[in-house]
């Protein structure tokens, strides 16, 4: 069973998560920093985005309220949906690997996900990326694969180019190394999907879970501008399209979401 760490791109750095603890439905959800009582900014929104009126989370995992443990805070925007929406998906398959457990993998994410469960451009991902730079050498020089996880519209050349930037051991000319691996999802989609390995990858030791941002603060910002105006990627048998790798799609608008393929059935709560 392949245990996925999950971070949440901000342009402050990656943000780890650490825990997801389902709670009585009685009660909202939460969103806390690193097991204490700090309620963090985010809270409200993400009792949205659980909450079956309003977001996707019940819906897809089958229960209506949880604590979501960040290791240091998101200050706003809505870029945090997708990550943590993974992270749940995850966690209802007990695959969510916690600050003190090992992974096979990490998933480097940023993007807002409506309730058609279309994942939406944020915007800035050029500082997210330079912030996550840290985290992505430690990987690279460990060897633990690194997924970074886009939008499909904020997938431009110039995110392509500043990764290829930091990388001395690209083995080809595309956004993939033994180690690194990056998706854009128009659709959020299957979770084997971020299992799929580049050729001639080992499995190494997993770096560890917490995040160590350089040049951080005790926050991590989450301001969003506008999706970036560079051209896109074009449309390629291998690119940000959900239909090349297998993800899901659809364009009807459906009353009850239904999981992603290769996630779990909803659990009755």
């Amino acid at each position: 069973m392949t245990r996925i760490r999950i971070f949440i791109a901000t342009t402050e750095g990656p943000v780890a998560v650490q825990k997801i603890t389902a709670e009585d439905p009685d009660v909202p959800s939460v969103a806390c920093r690193d097991g204490t009582t700090e309620v963090l900014a985010i809270s409200r929104d993400y009792t949205r985005f659980v909450d079956r009126g309003t977001g996707l989370v019940a819906a897809l995992t089958g229960h209506g309220a949880y604590r979501l443990d960040l290791d240091r805070p998101v200050d706003g925007g809505r870029s945090w949906q997708l990550p943590v929406l993974l992270a749940h998906l995850l966690e209802a398959e007990g695959r969510l690997a916690g600050p003190e457990e090992p992974a096979d993998l990490a998933l480097l994410a940023t993007g807002e996900v409506d309730r058609d469960q279309r994942v939406r451009a944020v915007g800035r991902i050029g500082e997210k990326l330079a912030a996550a730079r840290g985290l992505i050498a430690r990987h690279e020089a460990s060897g633990t694969p690194l997924v970074v996880l886009l939008p499909a519209d904020d997938r431009t050349p110039g995110v392509d180019e500043r990764l290829r930037a930091g990388d001395s051991s690209r083995t080809d000319d595309s956004t993939g190394t033994d180690t690194l691996r990056v998706l854009a999802w128009e659709r959020v989609g299957s979770l084997a999907t971020l299992e799929e390995e580049p050729p001639g990858r080992s499995p190494a030791p997993d770096p560890g879970g917490r995040s160590e941002p350089e040049g951080a603060g005790p926050s991590a910002g989450d301001e969003e501008g506008p999706a970036g105006t560079a051209d896109r990627m074009p449309e390629t048998a291998g690119d940000a399209r959900n239909a090349a790798a297998g993800e899901v799609r659809g364009d009807a608008a459906t009353a009850a979401p239904t999981a992603p393929a290769g996630v779990a059935a909803p659990r009755r709560p």
